[in-house]
């Protein structure tokens, strides 16, 4: 029976084309093909096109089912025209060349050509061509394999090959690809221009003797070190300087990461450098910068407890306390007269009391700070209550001091109100707190600079306190959004709950903690990956008080490295394949060997190869009631994965039946991702 298209489109190309390679021309000896000899059953039963013409003429003498269908003729319209009234040959002078090469240098193999079916539609074939003679004419027998689909999909890889280049090239961080034993394979752009070498220079040399390595033999020791235990099948990772075209030293931190086959050994491993210098500059000042922060604290703190200690003992001492005590003091009427000043009042002002008393603060003083004391008076006669507040004076030489006091009102025995009052000057804690403004400015406005996100989070309550510009830009959450809240409050929980724990292992530990990869998802649900570093800051208690973190998105860098595995994995596919194809065995046993293969290098759940076949085990098939032409069915020559039984349930499929049935019908790639619950798929061990 002449075989139908759909056999053709379950077997892969490239088992067609070692098919055709194993197939030698036909030589027939009369003018037509019997129908009963060996010759003629392989003649029409070959899923390949094959054609007869004569010579002289073109004129097509006899073809097969399977050209038929490829080029959409019926025979009636083939037998007896030409090539060249078919349009098959485009073009009358190509075709006069091919011949007159087959007339002259014998039979030619898979020569390359464009043809054009039915309709005028190009498709491209790989034809082998062989002069015979037929009754006593000179003819030609073709045998075609049409080469269109694996021609677009060499062009996809090969588009596929260059846009991953370009990834690989343009990423800001140094990859490269290494043999087990260390000898560089490849490097990117990125890092080849870091050093200003060509690639030529370092393929084929081991890793540590390349320019990038010529710091010291202590870091080209080190690497060896690092390799070798990568090339044991262990992620390895070092830290690293390397001299820039421009003579700079960078700090690098340098990662190896081992790829493996299907058995476990390493077949390559992929280097990768990151420029932390500014990061490990930006780390350490910002950490000068919390010491210095701490400090001034202290200071602060230590300067309010003294100044409250010492209002505290102002107020219970007696007025000869008072004369002797470096607090100033005085007391005025209701009218705002000095009626009192104290002597380290007059001391530290160069004032005379005798010349102070019965004046107002307005002749004392300037007006804008004359002012400010009659107000704060008023204050206190008018709410019977004292106050403690912040005023500026006026030095004996025209400079400005402030002062902490502390006023109170007092009604004498004949019911008569006054303003007492005890000042602490606190001058040098207001210039302190000038100096922590700006300073906490300057630290701000670093933190919002630097590239990586970076937060502070409460050590209790685990909520953020602080988000730098670069941590709003990754998040899609304004610091305003974050303060306040926790990691729940923003993102999944399996997120929070790790982001949590990692949180609480850096407080308990009371170190730092380097997580290389944790994805986050973004408040635009777009999954972000970052290399995340979290430290704890203590108080004066030495207890943690804050947890700070710098996050690095890796994102980009990560896909790189995943696309470089998958390459690889592609790569040790096609080899296999193709070895697999080449090999002097049984067609069977090669399906069998490409199904495995595409089990075990793609990762796919089970993986079969049925051909067309006459129906020979009707009376047994577990699906004899599906069949609707019993004189042909789909034969199971190969599987492999969940099932490898090629004698089970589905040993025999009709057409239409089951997904592959339908395929053999002509219905196209049927797709399924629930190989396990599908219901036009085997559930069985057979």
């Amino acid at each position: 029976m002449a075989p139908k298209s759909t056999n053709r489109k379950i077997r892969s190309n490239k088992s067609s084309s070692v098919r055709t390679r194993r197939a030698s021309a036909p030589r027939a000896t009369t003018d037509r093909i019997p129908k009963g000899d060996f010759f003629a059953k392989a003649f029409y039963a070959s899923p390949h096109p094959i054609g007869i013409t004569e010579l002289k003429t073109g004129r097509c003498l006899e073809i097969n089912d399977a050209c038929l269908e490829i080029f959409g003729f019926r025979r009636d319209e083939v037998i007896g025209k030409t090539t060249l009234t078919l349009g098959i040959w485009p073009d009358p002078e190509e075709r006069a060349r091919f011949v007159e090469r087959v007339r002259t240098h014998g039979p030619v193999r898979n020569f390359e050509i464009t043809m054009r079916v039915k309709g005028g539609t190009p498709r491209q074939f790989l034809i082998s061509t062989d002069a015979v003679a037929l009754g006593g004419k000179p003819c030609l027998v073709t045998i075609g394999n049409d080469v269109t689909e694996r021609k677009a999909a060499e062009a996809a890889l090969r588009e596929s090959e260059q846009r991953f280049r370009a990834i690989y090239d343009q990423t800001y961080e140094f990859i490269g690809l290494l043999n087990p034993d260390g000898t560089v394979i490849d490097a990117n752009q990125t890092a080849l221009a870091f050093r200003g070498v060509r690639l030529a220079e370092v393929v084929g040399k081991p890793f540590w003797e390349t320019p990038w390595w010529d710091i010291s033999p202590e870091q080209q020791f080190k690497l060896k070190t690092a390799i070798a235990e990568a090339a044991t099948g262990r992620f390895a990772r070092i830290k690293a300087q390397h001299r820039a075209l421009d003579g700079t030293i960078e700090d690098i931190d340098v990662s190896l990461t081992p790829i493996t086959d299907r058995t476990g050994r390493v077949t390559q491993i992929i280097p990768e450098g990151r420029r932390i210098t500014s990061l490990t500059q930006a780390q350490a000042l910002l950490q000068q910068a919390h010491e210095e922060l701490e400090s001034r604290v202290q200071e602060r703190t230590a300067e309010l407890e003294h100044a409250n200690q010492a209002l505290r003992k102002s107020e219970a001492l007696n007025r000869a306390f008072l004369e002797n005590s470096a607090t100033v003091a005085w007391m005025k009427d209701a009218e705002g007269r000095h009626i009192y000043l104290s002597p380290n009042f007059e001391r530290r002002f160069g004032i005379k009391s005798g010349d102070c008393l019965g004046k107002t603060d307005f002749e004392l003083w300037p007006k804008d700070v004359a002012e400010a004391f009659r107000a704060n008076d008023l204050t206190v006669l008018k709410n019977r209550r004292g106050i403690e507040v912040e005023e500026e004076a006026r030095n004996p030489d025209g400079s400005r001091s402030w002062w902490l006091s502390h006023k109170f009102p007092y009604q004498d025995a004949e019911g008569n109100w006054f303003v007492g009052g005890l000042g602490v000057e606190i001058t040098a804690r207001k210039q302190a707190e000038d100096e922590l403004r700006h300073s906490e400015a300057f630290i701000a406005s670093v933190v919002d600079n630097l590239p990586n996100m970076v937060f502070i989070k409460d050590a209790k309550t685990l909520r953020f306190v602080r988000m730098n510009k670069a941590g709003e830009r990754l998040l899609g959450f304004t610091e305003r959004d974050l303060v306040g809240k926790n990691d729940y409050d923003f993102f999944p929980k399996d997120e929070a709950d790790f982001f949590t724990a990692k949180d609480r292992e850096v407080l308990v530990g009371r170190r730092l903690l380097d997580i290389p990869e944790e994805p986050i998802k973004t408040h635009a649900g777009i999954v972000r990956f970052l290399h995340t570093k979290k430290i704890p800051i203590f108080d004066q208690e030495d207890q943690p008080k804050f947890l700070l973190g710098i996050s690095e998105d890796i994102t980009e860098h990560k896909q790189a490295v995943e696309q470089l595995k998958e390459r690889a994995r592609l790569s040790d596919f096609a080899a296999e394949a193709s070895l697999c194809l080449n090999k002097n065995e049984p067609l069977n046993h090669l399906l069998q060997e490409c199904v495995e293969a595409t089990v075990n290098r793609l990762g796919a759940a089970f993986a079969r190869i049925w051909v067309l076949g006459p129906g020979d085990l009707c009376k047994d098939c577990h699906k004899a009631e599906w069949c609707v032409d019993r004189t042909q069915c789909l034969h199971l020559k190969a599987s492999a994965g969940l099932s490898t039984n090629l004698n089970g349930e589905y040993r025999r499929v009709p057409m239409g039946a089951l997904k592959i049935g339908r395929i053999a019908q002509g219905a196209g790639p049927l797709c399924t991702n629930d190989v396990v619950h599908s219901d036009r798929l085997p559930k069985k061990s057979g």
